[in-house]
């Protein structure tokens, strides 16, 4: 046994490696694994604790390891890694309709994409016509109910396969390699405790050698995207939302919703993004020219695909028009125009849908967030100081310049204040819909004191008082 003190020890845990030693969690080069990356307990300061802990480790070899722990990432079992990309799958779109059965196996490619960065393996009958298929590497993936090792050679992967699967190996993906002369694929799925275990393996002859390495495996499809997305994400999926105003703060309320696991989120704004917004919107200057609500509507798409999302480059005020579009779960309101808040708020109370309002005032250095229980005494609209809801004080709202005119004034308002509100009014609206119990009708956040209370503190405040 050997052990290696790295650099940065005694923050950084030893590695310790047993030659000849082979087995779960231990990977091509004997190093035992012994700590997870997130491990703060530094259990390592002394021989005597490096030995319980080995001792444990022992134990769990003798007794099987738990689910947690037979998650592995194979491609630190394999010999040699090919660094820097990553293969991305969706094995329910890989495989079989019928799920995967031991021994089954199937043509993919490896799409390049990213300057070459990431692989995408998808089915062979999808990348036909559809990708430049002289920038891909062709393959096959094979699927094995369980495996009594983790694959560490090109021989050892071979090895783990049926007869049928061997000869598919041999005879297509080795054909590959050795008569065209071209790069390809080979993917290895195994059932574990838990889900599917992946290695990855980028075959190529050089230099007259065949060499294997292993590719980082990191599945795309739904269900681990969701693993993501927070525990709210079962609850939200029936949901619907509709937004009026996709600026700044509008536009990161829509990502935080729709990342937590929105079903539906429908966006109204008819402005278009300028360059200036850029600095605190959710989109980028590729999206300049687009309007705010198709501009959301694309980014979302990309990073939350389970939430059906439709903009409209328009902003309807009268109430006929917002009873045509605000049938949902929820109402956002993150215009910053407190009169259409109030219209909003009207329209929402009739047709006794929970509303969320935001807005940011004094230059963005108070953030008020407040909510409109589907069925509610005191709406937005009707509160005042009398019903304690006091009113925020007005500060130096001047613009803090004028970009060409008069139509784009420019509040200077934090890019952090902007992400504090849209955080706020996402938590809130998503305590009303999944119905957890709450008393906040009204929440402020001073981060620059005014010099009237209750704003002339720092901090957070709830009203009504209670």
């Amino acid at each position: 046994m050997r052990i290696r003190l790295r650099d940065g020890w005694p923050y950084a845990w030893p590695q310790v490696f047993v030659d000849g030693l082979t087995g779960s969690h231990v990977n091509a080069y004997g190093e035992v694994c012994l700590w997870q990356p997130t491990e703060d307990s530094i259990t390592w300061l002394t021989f005597e604790e490096l030995k319980l802990r080995l001792e444990a480790w022992c134990e769990r070899v003798r007794r099987g390891f738990t689910a947690a722990d037979a998650a592995l990432d194979s491609h630190l079992y394999f010999r040699e890694t090919l660094p820097r990309i990553l293969a991305t799958f969706d094995l329910g779109a890989l495989g079989p309709a019928g799920g995967f059965a031991d021994g089954a196996n199937g043509v993919l490619r490896a799409v390049s994409a990213h300057h070459n960065l990431l692989r995408r393996l998808i089915p062979e009958t999808e990348a036909v016509g559809a990708v430049k298929l002289e920038d891909d590497w062709r393959g096959r993936w094979f699927f094995r109910e369980s495996l009594q090792f983790i694959p560490r050679t090109l021989d050892e992967f071979r090895a783990t396969l049926t007869a049928n699967q061997r000869a598919r190996f041999d005879g297509e993906l080795m054909g590959i390699v050795n008569i065209q002369r071209r790069p390809a694929v080979a993917m290895l799925v195994h059932r574990t405790t838990r889900s599917f275990d992946v290695l990855v393996i980028h075959v190529e002859r050089v230099d007259g050698i065949v060499r294997a390495r292993a590719i980082e495996a990191a599945p795309s499809d739904r269900q681990s995207l969701l693993l993501r997305a927070g525990p709210d994400a079962e609850a939200l999926a029936t949901k619907r939302v509709v937004l009026f105003g996709a600026g700044a703060v509008g536009s990161h309320a829509a990502l935080l919703l729709a990342a937590s696991g929105l079903g539906v989120l429908n966006v109204f704004d008819a402005e278009s993004l300028r360059p200036g917004n850029v600095v605190r919107h959710l989109g980028s200057n590729l999206d300049v020219g687009l309007s705010k609500g198709q501009v959301v509507a694309t980014r979302l798409r990309a990073s939350a695909p389970w939430t059906v999302i439709r903009s409209s480059s328009t902003s309807p005020w009268s109430p006929d028009e917002l009873r045509k579009v605000a049938d949902a779960d929820l109402i956002v309101e993150a215009t910053g125009n407190a009169r259409f808040a109030a219209q909003l708020s009207i329209v929402a109370q009739e047709a006794q849908v929970a509303m969320a309002s935001v807005a940011l005032y004094r230059s963005g250095t108070v953030a008020r967030v407040r909510l409109q229980p589907a069925s509610t005494e005191i709406p937005i609209y009707m509160r005042e100081t009398r019903f304690g809801f006091p009113e925020i004080p007005p500060g130096h709202d001047e613009p803090a310049g004028l970009e060409i005119g008069c139509s784009a004034p420019v509040v200077n308002a934090a890019p952090a204040s902007v992400m504090a509100a849209a955080a706020s009014v996402s938590m809130l609206a998503i305590e009303a819909m999944t119905a957890r119990e709450t008393s906040d009708l009204d929440i402020v956040d001073v981060w620059s004191p005014a010099d009237v209370a209750p704003f002339h503190e720092v901090g957070r405040r709830r009203f009504p008082d209670r």
